[in-house]
């Protein structure tokens, strides 16, 4: 089936801030006039807790303005997505930057896809701009959407910033928001998630500069960052060194999810079963359960607590008595 697009984009655009008011506003600026140019809205959630810039991001959205009540970015992710009404989402930093690369927009989207990519710039301060990225993933077969993208993508996971179909997305950040470590190293399971349900479209009209900061540099730096990550979610940093691991309980998390799906539960299983292949040494599919519990009970050794919360994690993810039975 096709869908006519209710506006230009039938997009939203969804912006979590908290940086202050000098620092965001020529970049919410920027977002107003290419969102005016497509006919789609700025959706502005803002959990600073400052007067001023309450004031003037008021007078700037008008009712398309919220201050949100989530201390934390990941819940103020979620808080703004939450109030996308569109089709269509795209999710954006606040200094981040937006452009018209003067292409074409399509006057209508196929109903199996379920993103939409931009030509997205990728950029450091060591290096500057170091490439460009735009991913076409229209294969029929999840699994084939999934190896296409992990080849195209060389290590940088910028389809991340595409723009997503909202109910998809939303339920994705339900999902995030429970996890122990949030706003961390879980994004590629959420965009294998994705890919499992839909396609992604490739347009040539919107850019988007990914200033890959965090995780730019050497091995060393980069597991510098996740352990800061693992401290400020009060996790032991050790757990920076089982990654692997982690990602396992991610994606079981984020592919059993227990609402928001389009594909079955045993298509979704299907492609669970053959990326933890390549994850796990002699995998068996039919032992899920057990890695699980092998997984959780090595977090207790490091921390009871952390095994804990990784273990709800995984039970309020789920709540799908099919994937329960399946694991």
């Amino acid at each position: 089936m096709m869908t006519a697009m209710k506006n230009h984009m039938d997009m939203s655009i969804i912006v979590p801030t908290n940086r202050p008011l000098g620092k965001v506003e020529s970049s919410l600026l920027n977002m107003c006039g290419l969102a005016a140019s497509l006919g789609a809205e700025v959706i502005v959630s803002d959990n600073r807790g400052d007067e001023l810039k309450t004031r003037a991001l008021r007078s700037m959205f008008g009712g398309s303005y919220y201050v949100s009540p989530e201390p934390e970015s990941v819940g103020n992710h979620s808080f703004a997505m939450s109030k996308s009404k569109t089709r269509f989402s795209w999710l954006l930093h606040d200094d981040d930057w937006i452009s018209d690369l003067g292409g074409s927009l399509p006057c209508s989207i196929p109903d199996d896809f379920v993103g939409i990519c931009p030509t997205i710039i990728l950029a450091s301060p060591p290096t500057g701009v170091y490439g460009i990225r735009n991913f076409d993933l229209c294969h029929d077969d999840p699994l084939a959407r999934i190896r296409a993208y992990g080849a195209q993508s060389n290590g940088a996971n910028s389809l991340f910033f595409a723009i997503w179909e909202t109910e998809l997305a939303q339920n994705i950040a339900i999902v995030n928001k429970l996890h122990p470590c949030p706003a961390g190293y879980q994004d590629w399971a959420m965009i294998q998630a994705m890919l499992a349900e839909g396609k992604v479209l490739s347009i040539d009209k919107l850019g988007y500069r990914y200033n890959n900061n965090n995780w730019y540099g050497p091995d060393a730096a980069v597991q510098e960052e996740i352990q800061s990550l693992m401290r400020r979610a009060h996790l032991p940093i050790e757990l920076a060194e089982r990654m692997g691991e982690l990602r396992v309980l991610d994606l079981v998390c984020f592919l059993g999810r227990g609402r928001g799906y389009k594909q079955p539960i045993s298509e979704r299983y299907h492609v669970l079963n053959d990326i933890l292949s390549k994850l796990i040494t002699n995998y068996q599919g039919d032992q899920i359960a057990v890695y699980i519990d092998q997984i959780l009970d090595r977090i207790r050794q490091l921390d009871p607590d952390a095994g804990n919360r990784y273990q709800r994690y995984i039970e309020q993810s789920l709540r799908t008595p099919q994937l329960e039975d399946a694991l």
